[in-house]
């Protein structure tokens, strides 16, 4: 493909609003050599957004007809992107049927992957900040830090410090969690 062809494409993909036909072109673009960081360069996007756009071309006849129809919009197809094409039609006529939004769509499709449901709170920030508080009063030789996910939490302890001194504080707060 000659340099006038590829920035004609390029020009395209900036003009159109038609999120499917930029995923078909970008994936053009790159079976023709050009590197997707090349591509974000000129069109000012991030490298990962354009995976999210070229993730757009796996999904089935279908769900394309609905957004072309305007059933669905572009999150929507982006939530859906996410699913292989079977569960992704099953989760496209859930939308369908209930009208979903798209944070609603993006909660099936979360339940889908995980295999679980998407359900509880958070541990507020006070509560966080509490846990977090005695924990370092009773462990002073480690930091730790607390993060959550809609899909899992995690619990971070650091101790800095050599091997000796690391591993003795950690078998204590371990010893300590199992009794």
């Amino acid at each position: 493909m000659n340099q006038s062809r590829i920035e004609s494409l390029l020009n395209e993909i900036k003009e159109t609003d038609d999120i499917l036909y930029q995923a078909k072109v970008i994936d053009l673009l790159i079976r023709e050599g050009i590197r997707q960081k090349e591509i974000a360069e000129v069109l000012s996007l991030k490298p990962s957004y354009l995976s999210h756009i070229r993730r757009l071309n796996k999904l089935p006849e279908l769900i394309l007809d609905g957004y072309y129809n305007h059933s669905l919009s572009k999150s929507h197809l982006f939530a859906l992107s996410r699913l292989p094409a079977d569960d992704a039609i099953e989760v496209y006529e859930k939308v369908l049927s209930q009208n979903l939004s798209v944070h609603a769509t993006e909660k099936l499709v979360r339940e889908k992957i995980y295999n679980f449901k998407d359900e509880g709170e958070y541990i507020s920030e006070k509560e966080k900040k509490k846990l977090l508080e005695k924990l370092s009063k009773k462990f002073p030789s480690a930091s730790f830090r607390i993060r959550q996910s809609r899909s899992n939490s995690l619990l971070e302890i650091k101790i800095k410090g050599n091997l000796k001194k690391s591993s003795s504080a950690l078998r204590k707060i371990i010893s300590k969690l199992l009794s």
